[in-house]
């Protein structure tokens, strides 16, 4: 399970002083090295790593996260959404080798990000969200952007339609493989990577989203809509496992997988006052994957609840 360093078994010769330069210049000369020792994996799609990978995809999706509907040309809304992410049990936590090892998923129980809007026209409109790379909860540090077109088309007095193209992007750096909790112990069921400090992986997905929205205007006193959606994601994901083994070795490796992703929400959104409006909804995502021992298909699948609150200015 163990991938030396070849930087490491280059340099742990008795001739080799390690606080000399010299040191440095076989840094430089091993590095190409220490990029083809990496091992990497293409995952199927429903692979047990991969399915962990898209069930957090699909939880960072902007669904139902488009600008208040009667957002008008020159118009401004600023937005803030609320998600929680399902705590995951240990056989679903339990993905690493093909199914068979835990990993340490539920680093947070929620997704927050602000949002900004702008009407290009009463139809048309830009959503773009940013969240710079903080550590909010202990070992794991998260960025998310991402930039929507969205489209507004009336079809009567009650009904309306709504289609967004989405892009995102996010990273997540945590002690997924390795966390603190098994460093250094030396039972190899518990640290099979003879981990001696905790972990530095990184989560990646890129995603391209075509979003449709179905909205019913009910009969109240301030406006106020049911709403349908459903999107189709393609979404490509990457995870960088980085845990330090003794002697300055390290074990690596690089999985990656892509695929598509439906997702169907539903929910209401309501005006509060003149200028701010609340939208709730719910989505769900079917995630098929192939768990051992008998690597049948099956599905699970994410549901989880979203809020999201925007006011508009001027």
């Amino acid at each position: 399970m163990r991938i030396i360093n070849l930087v490491n078994a280059n340099l742990d010769g008795p001739m080799i002083d390690r606080t000399t330069p010299l040191r440095a210049f076989f840094l430089i000369l091993s590095f190409p090295l220490m990029l083809s020792a990496q091992r990497s994996e293409d995952l199927n799609f429903s692979r047990p790593e991969a399915w962990a990978m898209k069930y957090f995809g699909a939880v960072s999706l902007m669904q139902g996260s488009g600008p208040p509907v009667g957002l008008e040309k020159g118009q401004w809304a600023l937005g803030f959404e609320m998600s929680n992410i399902p705590s995951l049990s240990k056989s679903e936590r339990t993905v690493g080798f093909n199914g068979t090892k835990e990993e340490d998923l539920n680093k947070s129980p929620l997704l927050a990000r602000p949002l900004l809007h702008y009407g290009i026209t009463d139809r048309l409109s830009l959503t773009a969200s940013y969240v710079p790379p903080l550590e909010v909860f202990d070992g794991l540090r998260t960025e998310l952007a991402g930039l929507t077109i969205n489209y507004l088309h009336p079809l009567n007095d009650r009904f309306q339609l709504g289609v967004r193209v989405i892009g995102q992007w996010s990273e997540a750096k945590g002690d997924f493989t390795a966390p603190n909790k098994v460093v250094g112990n030396p039972d190899l069921d518990i640290n099979p990577f003879e981990a001696i400090r905790q972990s530095r992986d990184t989560y990646t997905s890129y995603t391209s989203t075509l979003e449709t929205t179905l909205y019913y205007r009910l009969d109240t006193e301030r406006e106020s809509y049911l709403f349908f959606n459903a999107s189709y994601t393609y979404g490509d994901f990457d995870f960088d496992v980085l845990v330090p083994q003794p002697d300055d070795n390290f074990h690596t490796n690089y999985l990656y997988t892509d695929g598509y992703i439906w997702a169907f929400g539903g929910g209401i959104e309501f005006a509060v006052s003149d200028k701010t409006s609340l939208r709730l909804s719910t989505v769900y995502a079917p995630l098929d994957v192939r768990r051992p021992p008998e690597y049948n298909r099956s599905n699970d699948d994410l549901l989880n609840i979203r809020l999201v609150l925007n006011y508009l200015f001027p």
